[in-house]
């Protein structure tokens, strides 16, 4: 499977006002709104339950003040990671990655589209650091902010899902490099019902989804079939469909 990427929703973010992307309880004027001193992001996250998974990149020791132009460059900061980490610069890219993050955190309460694609990218980017650890935890505080915004009123369903897919598969990669293959499925799956939703049946991305889900399901049978029939009997009932739809798109 392709490499979870940002690109195309960061390219969706792009067409709205900036203030508007910040935050699901400000208003267009947030920029001038923000809590004006960024907590210690060393501190744990309401999710993080153990020492193993606490943030170790971050060391803020002056807080910066929140402005229009520090927001900016941190979209530029994560086009800026992006890009190191489709070059494979990874450590690099985790730089950027940081500096993103710090631009878009303001609290543990934060939710915000560019919050979760900076959390996702540094998920992204520990995975390939193999630390997965990390790379769970930051991935999982993506899909809590997600969770925020959809519960909110300041984000359209349609931005919410074209970064909540791409959190999915970078939780599927790391659950699958981490071998939690029944795990890694129950992301594929979730990752497919939301380009579905996205591209639409018969779209070339949904068949290569298609194909990546018969993969991890020929997996998941081969090293422990006990542990599928035991998740929720989604995985055994698609598969056959699975199977013709990758005929249908690549054979």
């Amino acid at each position: 499977m392709r490499r979870a990427s940002s690109s195309s929703a960061l390219l969706l973010l792009r067409r709205r006002p900036l203030s508007s992307l910040i935050s699901s309880s400000v208003s267009d004027a947030a920029a001038s709104q923000f809590h004006p001193h960024l907590k210690h992001l060393t501190q744990n996250p309401p999710f993080f339950s153990g020492h193993a998974n606490k943030p170790r990149m971050f060391n803020t020791q002056t807080p910066p003040q929140y402005s229009e132009d520090m927001l900016k460059a941190g979209m530029d900061d994560l086009n800026m990671g992006l890009k190191l980490h489709r070059e494979g610069k990874h450590e690099k890219a985790l730089t950027f990655a940081t500096r993103a993050l710090q631009s878009f955190y303001i609290d543990e309460d934060s939710a915000s589209l560019p919050l979760a694609l900076a959390l996702h990218l540094i998920g992204s980017v520990s995975c390939a650091l193999e630390r997965f650890d990390d790379s769970l935890g930051y991935l999982n505080w993506a899909k809590l902010v997600l969770g925020k915004l959809e519960k909110g009123e300041s984000c359209s369903y349609e931005h919410i899902i074209s970064v909540e897919h791409v959190v999915e598969d970078g939780l599927y990669i790391t659950n699958k490099a981490m071998g939690r293959r029944v795990d890694a499925l129950a992301h594929l799956m979730k990752s497919v019902e939301l380009k579905k939703k996205i591209f639409g049946e018969g779209s070339l991305e949904l068949g290569y989804a298609y194909r990546e889900v018969a993969r991890a399901h020929f997996c998941a049978l081969r090293f422990g079939p006990t542990r599928v029939t035991r998740t929720n009997g989604l995985a055994n009932r698609v598969v056959t469909k699975l199977v013709f739809a990758c005929i249908i798109f690549f054979f």
